[in-house]
């Protein structure tokens, strides 16, 4: 595996993990919807997390913004990205949920996996990294890479110097004919890898505080739950295909999709859908109840049990004014049930 793809793996195997979330458990009793408290804001021990977060700008050298910042989320906003989701790496590792994805990685990639590979290059994913967030711009890790092994894992121990505490790398051509990788370092705690020096140095502009304010992408009393994010209503329309009813009430009514899901346990997610169009939205709201209602009834008939069970742990929220919700609450047992597929055992769902 070329140094160059270890993130990009790293970060597929993720989303192959959270894609194992949703699919039919195969129990053989029911298990009943978990009472969670839906994530709908920062608890304290998250309000403590984002304030520790907070950094003042750097006024040493040229005109700065006066505001503190997380450099993580000025990082995703720089470019004006419309759409851009963020992982709690440490958050996760240190839950039930991210104890059983890491067993099921270990057991399944056994020894030489990729979360190997990093450690060989000074950087533990179980330990140093914080968080990782993607936009279209590209992916920025946040965490502690004092250890980290540069030349190992971009060729290059140093970068061009930019600003006061940013480094811009060139990687080799991801492929022949390809682009090339561009690593943008800001000290030893982010790193964000883009396709061109330019979205590397606005990066760094956003980070240091140098011109005008971007457009947040998420604001920090946003930043609750092991996975949080948004997603515009252009992305939604050029990644959801599909003509089902709901799909293309979902279009038309959706300008912004906002998403956060608590994994300290059970696994309970919220989806916040906005719009301009109150009504489209109260429409939108009885089609999604309605299609959930015919689909736990079609799997009824169809003596599909497990998939009704699955169906039945997710809610729509009428709209009430430009926003309405639907949350989706699974068992802790549901996903341990779902996992079992990597240890081998004679209950596990297929791969």
């Amino acid at each position: 595996m070329e140094r160059r793809w270890l993130w990009l793996l790293a970060a597929a195997l993720l989303v192959i993990a959270a894609a194992w979330l949703v699919r039919i458990p195969e129990s053989a009793a029911p298990i009943a919807r978990p009472e969670v408290e839906m994530p709908r804001q920062l608890r304290p021990a998250e309000r403590q997390r984002m304030l520790s977060r907070l950094t003042p700008a750097v006024t040493d050298a040229g005109p700065r913004r006066t505001e503190v910042r997380d450099p993580m989320l000025a990082a995703l906003s720089a470019g004006g990205a419309g759409s851009g989701m963020v992982l709690e790496v440490n958050a996760l590792r240190n839950s039930p949920l991210g104890e059983l994805l890491l067993r099921c990685l270990a057991e399944r990639e056994g020894r030489g996996n990729a979360l190997e590979a990093l450690q060989r290059m000074g950087i533990d994913p179980l330990r140093d990294i914080d968080r990782v967030g993607f936009t279209e711009h590209g992916i920025v890790v946040s965490g502690d890479f004092r250890r980290a092994n540069w030349e190992g894992l971009l060729g290059s121990a140093t970068g061009e110097p930019y600003g006061d505490r940013g480094q811009i790398t060139a990687v080799d051509p991801r492929a022949q004919g390809g682009n090339t990788l561009v690593a943008t370092r800001w000290g030893d705690s982010l790193l964000h890898l883009g396709d061109s020096e330019e979205d590397g140095r606005r990066v760094l502009d956003a980070v240091e505080g140098r011109g005008p304010a971007p457009q947040p992408l998420l604001t920090p009393e946003q930043t609750y739950g092991e996975l949080y994010g948004v997603v515009s209503g252009p992305d939604l329309a050029r990644t959801l295909g599909g003509n089902e009813p709901w799909a293309t009430a979902l279009l038309e009514a959706a300008s912004r999709v906002e998403v956060h899901l608590d994994a300290r346990r059970d696994v309970a997610l919220v989806a916040d859908v906005s719009g301009e169009d109150g009504r489209k939205l109260e429409d939108l709201g009885k089609t999604l109840g309605g299609a959930l209602a015919m689909a736990r009834v079609q799997a009824r008939a169809g003596g599909d049990d497990e998939a009704a069970e699955l169906l039945s742990f997710a809610r729509v929220s009428p709209a009430q004014g430009k926003a309405l919700s639907l949350e989706v609450a699974l068992p802790l047992e549901v996903v341990a049930k779902r996992l079992a597929f990597c240890r081998g055992g004679s209950d596990a769902g297929g791969p």
